[in-house]
């Protein structure tokens, strides 16, 4: 059963417009949904209430110990987690979300990882900055620059455990 402060303070945050932190019982996040697809991963869920309320960000992966994390946004950056080891970043990894401080009911992030050898719901990705192709006499040179070079969250990855793919296609 809910707190009998909770309705009065939801009732105030939609009408009066005041912001109030709810800690009392409350439903848990929806559709969690993990972005990978660059060195920025992030977290997003959904919340039914209009009430704000404050998050209990969890990131686990197979090796390491869990980290929590608090905020009031239905997003958080997870390069800090992710980025602190190249076995973190190549593990299985995922997140639980849970809503206020008393509630028992969290909802479970896909499983994510960097590593393609993981079975993860969700493959991430590094993608390289573009490059320069020239082309002289004797044929086309493709330069790029290595992102474990550019950026800097990439510190800590050996480039011993990239495999580095390029596709050429020929347009005619």
């Amino acid at each position: 059963m809910r707190p009998p402060w909770a309705a009065v303070a939801a009732v105030c945050a939609v009408v009066l417009g005041v912001p109030v932190l709810v800690h009392g019982l409350v439903a848990a996040p929806e559709n969690v949904t993990v972005q990978c697809s660059d060195h920025k991963p992030r977290v997003f869920w959904n919340y039914s209430s209009r009430v704000p309320t404050e998050f209990t960000v969890q990131f686990r992966g197979s090796g390491e110990h869990p980290s929590e994390n608090k905020t009031v946004d239905h997003e958080l950056d997870l390069r800090d987690l992710v980025w602190r080891s190249q076995k973190q970043m190549l593990d299985y990894m995922f997140i639980y979300i849970t809503a206020g401080q008393r509630s028992n009911q969290s909802t479970r992030s896909p499983s994510f990882s960097y590593n393609k050898y993981k079975t993860a719901d969700v493959k991430c990705s590094l993608m390289f900055p573009r490059g320069n192709l020239s082309v002289d006499g004797s044929g086309a040179t493709l330069t790029l620059k290595n992102p474990l070079h550019i950026y800097k969250e990439l510190e800590v990855i050996e480039g011993s455990c990239l495999d580095i793919t390029v596709v050429i296609k020929n347009y005619y």
